[in-house]
């Protein structure tokens, strides 16, 4: 009797751990390195869904480019740039044809015209440099 009257305790009590669960848009940006003042630290976080959702992450070196992959490749919606950095995002897999320019900046929405067409992203610790 008492197994029983405890599972079932523990099932009236999952629907409430499933309700509160925060969003996987919340969760991964939960998962950024993010520094006392809020700003993200050094890293570049890209995705294919808005709300940074279905992500990656990727820490990058100054002026290393980096071609985002197959999966990712032109599908960008959103995306989140470290506070340390510049980053230029491309719509070529080699870091040609830049589109834009952030620092540490979120974007849970692009733009239209922005939408779904990055390929690559270098950074710099200025802006001037890229």
């Amino acid at each position: 009797m008492k197994v029983s009257v405890a599972v079932l305790s523990l099932f009236s009590i999952i629907p409430a751990i499933i309700t509160a669960a925060p969003t996987q848009g919340e969760s991964n940006m939960k998962n950024m390195s993010i520094n006392p003042r809020g700003r993200l630290e050094y890293i570049v976080y890209y995705c294919k869904r808005e709300d940074f959702r279905d992500c990656n992450q990727v820490d990058l070196s100054p002026g290393e480019c980096w071609y985002v992959g197959q999966e990712f490749n032109d599908r960008m919606l959103s995306y989140a740039v470290g506070g340390g950095k510049c980053c230029a995002f491309y719509d070529n897999w080699n870091c040609r044809g830049i589109m834009f320019k952030a620092t540490g900046m979120r974007e849970k929405s692009l733009p239209g015209w922005l939408r779904g067409r990055v390929s690559s992203i270098k950074c710099e610790r200025s802006c001037h440099q890229l």
